[in-house]
C-alpha cells in the first residue's frame, strides 16, 4: 500500500471519529434545555457540569466541520507536471504586394509585380539588348488572368500563365542581387526590350 493511500484511510478515520464526536457533543447540547441537570446550584459539581455543557455545541459543530472536511472527496492531482513551453504567436509573412524593381551592378535589371501569392518577372540584360519574361506554365481554372497593382498606381491584368509563385519569385531576386541572373525556373519567355525599366514595361511585356 502507497503512502498516500494510507493518509487517505487516515484522513477517513479521524473524519469518521470526529462525526462521532459532533453526534455526542450536539446530544449533550440538548441537556441545556433540561434544567433539572442543574439543581445543584452553587456546588462546584454543578458550575463545572453547566459550562462543560456550555461548551459541548461550539464542540458539536467544529467537529462537524472539520469531519466533513476530511471526509470530502477530493481530486487526485496528476502526478505529471504539465510542461509549459513558450509559443511565441504565429507569425504570417507580411503579403507581398506592389512592384518593384532591382538593377544589379553589371548593369541588368529585374521588375517583379506581386500580388496573392503570385509574381510576373521582367529581366533585362546589362546591354539592354535582349529581355524576357516569367512563364508559369500553369492554367488558372477560375481566370485567365491576374491583377497587379503598379508603383504608380496603375492596375494591370496580366495573363495567369506569366505568373509564378511569389516565393520562387523571392529566390529569382535573391540570385539575380548575387550574380545578375536567373535560375531557368521561372520558364523564361523572350519578349521586345521595355523602353525603360517602371510601370510602362509591364504593359508591353
Amino acid at each position: 500500500m502507497k503512502l498516500s493511500q494510507i493518509a487517505v484511510w487516515i484522513r477517513h478515520i479521524v473524519g469518521v471519529l470526529l462525526l462521532v464526536v459532533a453526534a455526542y457533543a450536539g446530544w449533550l447540547s440538548t441537556l441545556l434545555f433540561d434544567r433539572s441537570n442543574f439543581q445543584t446550584e452553587g456546588s462546584p459539581a454543578g458550575t463545572a457540569m453547566f459550562v462543560i455543557l456550555l461548551m459541548a455545541p461550539v464542540v458539536a459543530l467544529s467537529a462537524l466541520l472539520i469531519g466533513i472536511f476530511l471526509l470530502y472527496p477530493r481530486k487526485p492531482k496528476s502526478t505529471e507536471h504539465s510542461v509549459w513551453t513558450h509559443r511565441p504567436p504565429s507569425q504570417k509573412p507580411a503579403a507581398r504586394r506592389g512592384e518593384r524593381w532591382y538593377q544589379h551592378a553589371n548593369g541588368a535589371q529585374l521588375g517583379a509585380l506581386f500580388n496573392n501569392g503570385r509574381a510576373v518577372l521582367i529581366w533585362i540584360d546589362a546591354n539592354a539588348r535582349s529581355a524576357r519574361r516569367s512563364q508559369g506554365g500553369a492554367l488558372n481554372p477560375r481566370s485567365l488572368s491576374h491583377p497587379f497593382v503598379c508603383r504608380d498606381g496603375s492596375l494591370v491584368q496580366l495573363p495567369f500563365l506569366w505568373t509564378v509563385p511569389d516565393t520562387l519569385a523571392e529566390s529569382e531576386i535573391a540570385l539575380f542581387e548575387t550574380d545578375g541572373e536567373c535560375s531557368k525556373a521561372p520558364g523564361w519567355q523572350a519578349i521586345r526590350v521595355p523602353e525603360s525599366a517602371d510601370s510602362q514595361a509591364w504593359q508591353t511585356a
